[in-house]
């Protein structure tokens, strides 16, 4: 959120039509209830809190009308439930967005790149994302541009302020890590580019 309002809302730089972010507390770890962590499932609160707070932040920017987030796990997880081993969740965050619209085509996180291929106007890059269904039918062509608001944790499961840094309060030192979160904000502009051009020249 410090980024984009640094980089972006102060018109510094435009808005990147792409952007990447991980949230990685979703594998859990070792409980540490001194540090707010009393179970396992507190790390995915605390992914679910982080999501949570992105979100509603970027619904209130002037980017949001043009906005489409997808959620995703980076694996399943390996947790198997009563229909197959290997699903995974999938959100879509957007004013284009059905609201409360489940879907029931067979995707695959390889629909999620055919999906941004057409949302770009991009081709596909091979016969597998070319074949996948994409998420058309989870788009409508009535929005609706409310922000969200994000709804605070259950303390109980996850207590952010035990887990704050008391010597790092406002994350400084960890926003000092080497990250290729932003560091480059034009990289994915000069991929979307090159890519329409290449486009344009078929």
């Amino acid at each position: 959120m410090k980024d984009v309002e640094k980089l972006f809302l102060s018109r510094k730089q435009p808005f990147p039509q792409f952007i990447n972010i991980a949230i990685c507390n979703d594998h859990g770890a070792e409980p540490k209830p001194n540090k707010g962590y009393p179970y396992l499932a507190s790390y995915m609160a605390d992914n679910d809190l982080a999501l949570g707070r992105i979100v509603e932040f970027l619904t209130r920017t002037p980017y949001w009308k043009n906005m489409a987030i997808f959620v995703t796990q980076d694996d399943s997880g390996g947790e198997p439930d009563h229909v197959d081993a290997l699903r995974s969740v999938l959100l879509l965050i957007s004013p284009w967005g059905k609201h409360g619209y489940v879907s029931h085509r067979h995707t695959t996180i390889v629909s999620m790149h055919r999906t941004l291929y057409e949302i770009f106007g991009l081709p596909p890059l091979n016969m597998f994302d070319a074949l996948a269904n994409d998420f058309a039918d989870c788009f409508t062509t009535k929005p609706d541009f409310r922000p969200y608001k994000c709804v605070p944790v259950d303390a109980r499961i996850f207590d952010p302020e035990k887990a704050k840094d008391s010597k790092d309060p406002d994350y400084g030192k960890a926003r000092l890590q080497p990250s290729t979160s932003l560091d480059d904000p034009d990289e994915m502009e000069k991929v979307l580019r090159r890519g329409e051009k290449e486009t344009k020249a078929k």
